[in-house]
């Protein structure tokens, strides 16, 4: 009897303990230095990311996947030195379409190996995307992507910083 009263105390500690007073925090991806989730749109059954603000562009690759699918939503005005999306070892592997918008101000001074939009792709699809304003070091011979592998890279243009 002692040993049944015990194995019912030992379950009753394990259900009560298990148990709080306070609903669980809600989990989030997003950083907590992201004012606000970037909206998404369904097509068929893929989900496409709703790019609006620098900050969303800014967060492709380190809060929302590389192999994502992205539409930009407004002209972009980059306001600090751009961050290539992907590189050779995490390549950009899903979708973005510049939807005809313009990404101004892109600019990198830090020497590094892979420069440009984005850093590296890999069966990516790349499209619609127009910068302007662009400074970049003059070894740079592919600023929409600096690396690519098995992409489709479609009417994209640059106008270079004067």
């Amino acid at each position: 009897m002692k040993h049944l009263c015990m194995i019912f105390l030992a379950g009753l500690t394990i259900f009560f303990v298990g148990c709080s007073s306070r609903p669980a925090e809600p989990s989030s991806s997003v950083s907590p230095s992201l004012s606000s989730t970037m909206q998404t749109s369904s097509v068929g059954e893929e989900t496409c990311y709703l790019v609006k603000t620098e900050e969303d562009l800014r967060a492709i690759g380190s809060v929302y996947p590389l192999s994502g699918h992205y539409r930009l939503e407004n002209d972009i005005s980059l306001t600090q030195e751009w961050t290539p999306i992907g590189s050779p070892s995490h390549p950009f592997t899903g979708s973005f379409d510049g939807n005809g918008y313009t990404i101004s101000h892109l600019t990198v001074t830090k020497e590094a190996e892979h420069m440009g939009f984005f850093g590296a792709s890999d069966g990516a699809n790349i499209q619609n995307i127009l910068l302007s304003d662009v400074a970049l070091p003059e070894t740079v011979f592919f600023p929409i992507v600096s690396e690519s592998v098995d992409s489709d890279i479609v009417n994209c243009s640059i106008s270079y910083a004067s």
